[in-house]
């Protein structure tokens, strides 16, 4: 299953009609190692610079795919060697090409991760400090 979608999303790279929803329907489904997650990036980055400039509403959907498919690599703990590659493409499209749009869907997404994986500790800030609970301190005299 997993190959087809594979095959289906490399021969989608290269036609020029793009369908943001075969990215969030078919492969997000189907990825569940990092290994998976590191090709759909393959295939995805080279495209988003153009989703960004001819299809502006659809590269927020595909940002938010490739988030939901990272929160599913990192449920089965599979996020190991590439952290730091990953941690860089997202950076990367916040700084490069969505900027603040988002914000509160990827905030709640990352917030879904693993606390004591290395990935939640690198992207926890990229949407803004984590929220300050109410924290009275008590002073005794």
């Amino acid at each position: 299953m997993c190959s087809a979608n594979c095959d289906m999303a490399r021969s989608f790279q290269c036609c020029t009609f793009c369908d943001c929803s075969f990215i969030k329907d078919s492969v997000q489904s189907s990825v569940r190692t990092e290994k998976q997650l590191m090709y759909v990036f393959h295939l995805i980055a080279p495209m988003l610079a153009r989703f960004h400039s001819e299809r502006p509403s659809c590269i927020l959907e595909i940002v938010l795919a490739l988030y939901n498919m990272l929160r599913t690599v990192d449920s089965t703990g599979d996020v190991s060697q590439h952290v730091d590659l990953i941690c860089d493409f997202l950076y990367y499209i916040k700084y490069s090409l969505i900027g603040d749009a988002g914000k509160d869907e990827i905030s709640e997404i990352i917030s879904t991760f693993r606390t004591d994986s290395l990935l939640y500790s690198r992207l926890r800030f990229m949407v803004g400090p984590p929220k300050q609970q109410d924290l009275t301190v008590s002073e005794t005299a």
